[in-house]
C-alpha cells in the first residue's frame, strides 16, 4: 500500500504589506552657486540627482531635476523627501563642482523632515590654464629595493629601466611578506612601503587636502603651487599583522605640490625651479609638470597635454577631465 504525503508550509505575510505606504509632504530644497569671492553665480546650471526618493517605485528611485540659478545665484528643487542628494553645478567660464551627499532626511516624532535648507557651493573660475605634462605616475617599480629615478617630461623611468634622461624624483620599495607558504597569495602578514626622494636641495612635495573624487571641484587644487614648505622626502606604507587591525598612513583626500629642478645659490636661495602637482596619494596618483622654469602656475588645460603617447610607457588617456 502506498502513501502520498502532502506537505505544505504556512507563511506569515505582515497585514499591511499590500497596504498604500504614506505619502510625504514635498519638501523644498535650495543651492546657493558663488564664486570664490561669494558673489552670486548665475549663468550655471544647477542639476539635482535625487537617490532613493521615498513614495517612489524602486525600478525609478533616482531623479534627475535642473534649474538655474535667479538673481541671487539660488536654484530651488521640490520633490519628496530622499535618502541623499548629489547636486552637479556647471556653467561657462567656471569648473564643475560636485556637492557632498546632501539633504538627509531626519526624523521626528516618527515622521520625516521636509529638507528646507540651503546648502551653499563655490564655484571656481578658470583664470589661466596652461600646458603641462600629464601622467600617471606607476604603482609598480621595476625593481624593489632600489632607488629608481622618474622623467616627468618623458613620463618614463630613467635608464636603464626606461627612455627617461632625467631623475625629477626617486621611488623605492620595500616590500615583505610575512604570510607562511602553502596558504595561497593573500597577504597576511607584512610589509609594503614606498619611499620618494629627491635629487636637488630645495625639491620637494607640499602635501594639501581637497575633497575625495569626484566631489569638489574639478580643479582640485589652488591656481599657484606655493613658494616654499616643501619636503624632501615622503612615505607611505601598509602594514598587515596577524591578529591587529590593518595600518596604512594612505589618505584618499591627500594631494600635492610638487618642486623639482631646483637650482640654488651660495645662500641658498632659489635661482631656478619648476613646479607641479599631484592628484592622488603616491605613488599610484597624476602628477602635473609645468615646463616653465620659476612659474608656479598648476591650472592645467587638459586639452593641452605635453605628454606624448609615444614616449611613455604608461597610460595617459582620461587625463583631459583632471585640470
Amino acid at each position: 500500500m502506498r502513501f502520498t504525503v502532502f506537505c505544505c508550509a504556512v507563511v506569515s505575510i505582515p497585514w499591511n504589506i499590500f497596504a498604500a505606504q504614506p505619502v510625504l509632504p514635498m519638501a523644498a530644497i535650495a543651492v546657493a552657486v558663488v564664486d570664490a569671492n561669494n558673489r552670486p553665480v548665475t549663468n550655471c546650471q544647477v542639476v539635482a540627482i535625487i537617490n532613493g526618493a521615498y513614495g517612489q517605485p524602486i525600478t525609478d528611485s533616482s531623479v534627475t531635476m535642473r534649474a538655474t540659478p535667479d538673481a541671487r545665484g539660488i536654484a530651488r528643487f521640490t520633490n519628496r523627501p530622499s535618502a541623499s542628494v548629489q547636486v552637479v553645478v556647471k556653467g561657462a567660464g567656471y569648473y564643475m563642482t560636485h556637492s557632498e551627499s546632501l539633504f538627509l532626511p531626519s526624523i521626528e516624532n516618527g515622521g520625516l523632515l521636509p529638507w528646507h535648507r540651503t546648502n551653499t557651493l563655490v564655484l571656481k573660475a578658470m583664470v589661466n590654464p596652461i600646458p603641462m605634462y600629464a601622467i600617471f605616475l606607476p604603482w609598480t617599480l621595476p625593481e624593489t629595493e632600489k632607488a629608481i629615478g622618474f622623467d616627468l617630461v618623458e613620463g618614463d623611468w630613467t635608464k636603464p629601466f626606461g627612455k627617461g634622461f632625467n631623475a625629477d624624483l626617486f621611488f623605492r620599495r620595500e616590500f615583505i611578506k610575512r604570510a607562511p607558504k602553502g596558504r595561497g597569495s593573500a597577504i597576511t602578514d607584512g610589509e609594503d612601503r614606498y619611499f620618494i626622494t629627491f635629487p636637488n636641495r630645495g625639491d620637494g612635495l607640499v602635501p594639501f587636502t581637497a575633497p575625495e573624487y569626484p566631489r569638489g571641484s574639478e580643479l582640485r587644487s589652488a591656481y599657484e603651487a606655493p613658494a616654499d614648505g616643501y619636503q624632501a622626502e615622503w612615505t607611505t606604507y601598509r602594514v598587515w599583522s596577524p591578529g591587529k587591525p590593518f595600518e596604512s598612513n594612505h589618505d584618499v583626500k591627500r594631494n600635492f605640490y610638487i618642486r623639482v629642478r631646483t637650482v640654488m645659490d651660495e645662500e641658498g636661495r632659489i635661482t631656478s625651479a619648476n613646479y607641479g602637482k599631484i592628484y592622488g596619494e603616491l605613488p599610484n596618483c597624476i602628477c602635473y609638470f609645468n615646463p616653465e622654469v620659476n612659474s608656479r602656475n598648476v591650472e592645467f588645460a587638459p586639452d593641452k597635454n605635453l605628454t606624448r603617447k609615444s614616449s611613455s610607457r604608461f597610460p595617459i588617456r582620461w587625463l583631459s577631465t583632471f585640470p
